[in-house]
């Protein structure tokens, strides 16, 4: 029956086309290859591209176990860094670059001399107010 059923749903969607997987990589494409290096990951530690532009990797800290502050290269690349671009080992273990995100929300510039007018308006309001209170005293008192 289930053989049937899929044989029935090929012949359907035989005639639609379908995109090529290159087309697509093509239009977004997210970081390139810059060296081809094949390094083989081991778990538990992070591989990176140092300041010479080599692969090294340095132990993972594991819980309340600190990671290890000794520095391993793995392969001399000598791949030379542009600015504005994040180096990172592939998953195939190749030297791979991606644009850094630059921009992104803008941050609210605190401003000083607005807190500062505040303040003077409420010094000022204060005034007004004990001004009208001894008015309304001598004015009583006058009564009296």
């Amino acid at each position: 029956m289930r053989v049937f059923r899929r044989s029935i749903v090929c012949k359907l969607f035989e005639g639609f086309h379908t995109p090529d997987l290159k087309q697509k990589e093509e239009g977004t494409k997210m970081a390139e290859k810059v060296a081809k290096v094949g390094v083989k990951k081991a778990p538990g530690y992070l591989y990176f591209v140092d300041k010479k532009g080599d692969v090294s990797r340095a132990k993972m800290a594991r819980g309340r176990k600190k990671g290890s502050k000794k520095i391993e290269k793995v392969a001399k690349v000598g791949v030379k860094k542009v600015k504005g671009y994040l180096y990172f080992i592939d998953s195939r273990g190749d030297v791979s670059r991606a644009k850094m995100a630059r921009g992104g929300r803008k941050k609210k510039k605190k401003s000083k001399k607005k807190k500062a007018k505040k303040k003077v308006k409420k010094k000022k309001a204060k005034k007004k107010v004990k001004k009208k209170k001894a008015k309304k005293k001598k004015a009583k008192k006058k009564k009296k």
